[in-house]
């Protein structure tokens, strides 16, 4: 997955790590692997003109800090596709962007209030590396609060079960195109996908990469979170998302296919995050 989504998958896990009575410091957060490469991480509320000081910059430990202090019932991750803001032949598909830094759609962490709910986006911009020495601590990220209502709806149900179907069938026919077209490596990597979909072999991965606090997940929702991550094909150069097929039918069913799988993949992490909270 891209580095986006990795460290919103950490953070909503740190906030139910917080709700579970969990304390963080930011340098101990900034060794996990979803913050590896980014030399500072800041959050800031402009929306609140109540409280100009919310316009200064929190770190990690404070934001987790200032969420449970306003009773943060729930958080969770949602995804609004391009298509949605951007007229679709003004730019590429999303599963062609989401190699590069805040492209492939926009990621949210939405979170619920007993008085307000807050979407969270994010901003990736390369900065010199801060107080790490680590030079490849390239990014500077910052979070902000892209909306904020009075209206707090219950935390929408995980549909886990049919996350999986639909992530299992984009994967079967992604490797038969694969397959057909003698992609033998490819193939490999959806066959290894289903693999662990199904849970008859383990993500080299782990849990680890995704969350700072592995319990606020039951264990269906870790398994699509790393069958999400083995099926993820789409990078730059030399990944799926480089390849080119005649004629033009094989590669417009290429194009179908991969918005296909892209498409499945973030259901799946959708539901996945709508389970934490859930007994693991």
């Amino acid at each position: 997955m891209n580095g986006t989504l990795t460290q919103m998958i950490a953070l909503v896990s740190a906030i139910h790590g917080t709700m579970d009575g969990q304390r963080y410091d930011t340098r101990e957060l900034m060794q996990k692997p979803s913050f590896s490469y980014c030399s500072r991480i800041v959050f800031i509320d402009e929306l609140d003109v109540n409280r100009p000081d919310s316009r200064e910059p929190e770190d990690l430990s404070h934001w987790l800090a200032s969420l449970i202090d306003d009773r943060v019932q729930n958080a969770r991750l949602a995804y609004v596709g391009s298509d949605e803001t951007i007229a679709p032949d003004h730019h590429a598909p999303d599963h062609q962007l989401a190699a590069f830094a805040n492209g492939g759609g926009t990621w949210q962490i939405v979170l619920s209030f007993p008085d307000r709910s807050e979407q969270w986006t994010s901003r990736w911009v390369v900065k010199k590396p801060g107080f790490f020495a680590d030079r490849s601590r390239i990014w500077e990220v910052t979070y902000r609060i892209s909306a904020r209502s009075e209206l707090v709806n219950a935390p929408p149900p995980a549909r886990l079960s049919e996350a999986k179907t639909r992530l299992r069938l984009a994967l079967d026919r992604i490797h038969a195109f694969a397959t057909k077209h003698a992609l033998s490596i490819w193939a490999e990597t959806f066959d290894r996908a289903r693999k662990v979909l199904e849970g008859t072999t383990e993500q080299n991965s782990g849990n680890e990469t995704f969350f700072v606090y592995p319990n606020c997940c039951p264990r269906d929702a870790r398994q699509l979170f790393s069958a999400a991550s083995a099926a993820w094909v789409f990078g730059g150069m030399g990944s799926w998302n480089d390849l080119g097929f005649d004629p033009e039918s094989e590669h417009r069913e290429y194009e179908e296919l991969s918005a296909e799988l892209y498409q499945a993949i973030l259901f799946a992490i959708q539901q996945g995050s709508n389970a934490f909270g859930s007994e693991a």
